[in-house]
């Protein structure tokens, strides 16, 4: 084998690569403005390895996502694939969900954050009256998160959580779709 069919076959080697990194997910609905950036990744992710539930997550940032002034700092949205037979209930989304963001805390904010003081209450929502109701077979929860934000701020923060569970078609997924942002529910930033 000569120098250059080496070369050829590394390089088609690292598109090959490229090419099903960037097919991970591709399936997974998550469209988000222009100017919205993300990843997907595995779960349970590595910064939060005590999670239960396995599947991929799609994340969608918002531009000002890392900007404190800005008023979509904070704000995304993201969806999290599972297998079918993984719980959806309230209880176990709740934990898991602060289980990511215990983990999500500490790995980016060191030891230094308490992540055991972090809360969530999430409460099943129904629609209100003159509201549209969600398809049949979704479920919808929100709640507050009271942790501190890693990243930026290293300070106390309630970021607001508005969840959708359901499964998918045939059974193949389960899937946990999520807005989150610290700002007022009036905001721009949820409509």
């Amino acid at each position: 084998m000569n120098i250059q069919t080496i070369r050829l076959f590394v390089v088609f080697s690292v598109l090959v690569s490229f090419l099903h990194a960037e097919e991970k997910g591709a399936d997974i609905p998550l469209e988000a403005p222009a100017g919205w950036r993300g990843e997907t990744i595995d779960l349970p992710p590595g910064f939060a390895p005590g999670m239960k539930l396995q599947g991929l997550e799609k994340i969608r940032f918002a531009p000002g996502m890392f900007k404190p002034e800005s008023d979509t700092f904070f704000s995304y949205v993201f969806v999290f694939r599972r297998g079918p037979k993984q719980d959806l209930s309230l209880k176990t989304v709740e934990r898991e969900v602060l289980v990511y963001y215990r983990g999500l805390a500490k790995a980016v904010g060191g030891e230094g954050i308490e992540t055991g003081k972090f809360t969530l209450g999430l409460k099943k929502i129904e629609a209100a009256k003159g509201k549209k109701k969600p398809p049949a077979g979704v479920s919808v929860s929100a709640g507050v998160l009271d942790w501190v934000e890693p990243f930026v701020t290293k300070k106390p923060q309630k970021l607001r959580l508005e969840l959708h569970t359901w499964k998918g078609k045939a059974g193949k997924y389960s899937y946990l779709f999520c807005c989150a942002s610290p700002a007022a529910p009036e905001k721009s930033i949820w409509k």
